[in-house]
């Protein structure tokens, strides 16, 4: 098994008698899944005997049989697939017992827009449920791996004491061989963050589906709830959150510290940004009886950054802000052109009650913890703030922060703007700072024949290479060419370009209908302590005006 899949659309089965109703949920599914329809329970098993789907929407009534018995029916013929079951009516029991068959999750079948609106999002996390778990079976298979690796060790070094012990005329060359060995007791450091990740993933779920049924109960759909019973939910439904919290700060740190950590910086704008998070921080900040004020300066420029990650900054920005805030005070977020003009500056401003100036230099470490929030008794793991500052180095940013004791705190998250010169410059100002980092910057075509079965080349190729080159890597899509230019660090450009290609070859192979045939090109090459400037202006040499048009000048 892979550790990572190549890009593509997820299959969703659709499982119902009712053609009109299929027909509207595949119009809001098709934008972002392969969706595929049966209309009875045996058209269902043929279809999963001839392709595994990646989720399953199973109506509760078939014409055949039940939707519950189809699930059993289906784990007998080795289908694997998260279902989420459709029901017609809100019976807790009817949901009850689907979740006791084996669904995932159940969704009350309405006309209405919510149902609608709800889809796409439910299939997601359906699609990455099943993505976990196949991603789980290979930490698993990892680990076995690994268990097998040390026992031989610990064989090989038992004997090699014995040789000592035996021959001291030995000893010199024995020692080199311990030394050897015990090298190989540093991977027992990776099978402790395979255990992270496996616990971790099999915490979602449970987690999932206790936060669920504490949702069902004090919404009062299986009976009246009392306020004294509403009062110990909403704890149970705060504290349930906490751990949900905890659980995704050690997945992400587990990944950072693995390098699994994927990261796709596109152009964008900081509304782009903005309206991944806004209901999120504007609904963390109603709960807490918090006022949120959110803007940004006239005229900013384009970012280079992933949205998905700068989102997740500013959402534990606005979130620890609020933790550390009295009711009724303001959160402002507001993005601003650093002094430098190379940046934009996102300030999350708070009137809690602020940090300590010996605790400034210290908030960011991992597992440290400065102060108690003013609405929560449970303790953390400490390590929000350096996930925080985590993303923003792999932004190619920072994250810094001014605090008043008694007045309140103001952490500045800093994005590159979309200017090739200031972002190469940034690069290989940062080189030293990279985990892995070569002698020679690179500059590298990757192209696709654009007749093949993607719809969008550039697109396709930088997912590709996300995957496979080291996260501070840059990559620019040329839609107009079907081709990415990548900027990369190596000791070896031969080797690299080998690797895309033996991997871009596994992808071709194991999914010969999702993925496309990528050639890799080395257009130019420089030692790494080459004038960055020297680098920009053969970056502009080689593709005229194509990216100088993109950029936005300072």
């Amino acid at each position: 098994m892979s550790r990572t899949e190549p890009r593509r659309k997820a299959t969703i089965l659709l499982v119902d008698d009712d053609e009109i109703f299929v027909e509207l949920m595949s119009d809001e599914l098709k934008p972002h899944f392969v969706v595929e329809w049966a209309r009875d329970g045996k058209t269902a098993l043929e279809s999963v005997g001839r392709r595994t789907p990646d989720a399953i929407f199973l109506d509760q009534g078939l014409p055949d049989l039940s939707g519950v018995a189809l699930i059993d029916e289906l784990r007998k013929a080795g289908c694997e697939s998260p279902v989420v079951m459709l029901t017609a009516s809100q019976d807790v029991h009817v949901a009850a017992a689907a979740m006791r068959a084996g669904a995932i999750d159940f969704v009350v079948k309405d006309a209405g827009d919510p149902f609608y609106d709800d889809i796409v999002p439910t299939a997601t996390r359906a699609v990455e449920k099943w993505n976990n778990e196949k991603e789980l079976e290979y930490l698993r298979e990892l680990e076995e791996e690994q268990v097998r690796r040390t026992t031989k060790l610990n064989e090989e070094l038992r004997h090699a004491n014995d040789q000592l012990e035996e021959a001291y005329q030995d000893i010199a060359a024995s020692q080199g061989q311990l030394r050897a060995k015990n090298q190989r007791l540093s991977e027992l450091y990776d099978t402790a963050h395979r255990f992270v990740d496996n616990v971790s993933h099999e915490m979602r779920t449970p987690l999932t589906v206790i936060k669920e049924f504490v949702s069902i109960i004090l919404d009062g759909l299986a009976g009246e709830v009392n306020e004294e019973q509403r009062e110990y939910l909403s704890i149970t439904m705060a504290k349930t959150n906490d751990l949900a919290r905890m659980v995704e700060d050690m997945l992400d740190i587990s990944k950072i510290e693995a390098g699994l950590f994927r990261v796709e910086r596109t152009r964008c704008r900081f509304g782009d940004v903005l309206d991944g998070v806004r209901n999120s921080i504007e609904q963390q900040a109603r709960r807490c009886n918090i006022e949120l004020l959110i803007g940004e300066d006239p005229d900013l420029p384009d970012l280079f950054c992933d949205k998905e990650k700068a989102g997740r900054v500013l959402i534990n920005l606005v979130v620890n802000a609020t933790k550390f805030s009295d009711q009724g005070t303001k959160v402002w977020v507001h993005a601003r052109l650093g002094a430098r003009r190379d940046e934009v500056v996102i300030d999350v401003r708070d009137q809690g009650s602020g940090i300590g100036p010996e605790n400034l230099q210290i908030i960011f470490e991992r597992f440290q913890q400065v102060g108690q929030g003013k609405r929560s008794s449970t303790k953390g793991f400490g390590l929000g703030l350096n996930i925080v500052k985590e993303l923003a180095c792999l932004n190619l940013g920072d994250i810094s922060v001014q605090s008043t004791l008694g007045e309140g705190s103001t952490f500045s998250l800093t994005v590159p703007v979309f200017d090739y010169e200031h972002l190469i410059h940034r690069f290989i100002a940062r080189r030293e700072t990279f985990d892995r980092h070569g002698d020679q910057v690179v500059i590298i075509r990757a192209a696709a024949d654009p007749s093949g079965p993607a719809p969008d080349i550039g697109s396709h190729i930088a997912s590709f290479v996300a995957h496979y080159l080291a996260a501070f890597d840059l990559t620019f899509d040329r839609p107009d060419q079907n081709d990415v230019i990548l900027l990369a660090l190596t000791s070896d450009p031969k080797a690299m370009v080998n690797r895309l290609l033996t991997k871009n070859r596994e992808e071709m192979r194991l999914s010969p209908g999702s993925t496309v045939d990528v050639s890799f090109e080395v257009l130019h090459r420089w030692d790494v302590n080459e004038d960055p400037s020297n680098i920009a202006e053969t970056f502009v040499a080689l593709f005229g005006h194509e990216f100088a048009e993109q950029s936005n000048e300072p």
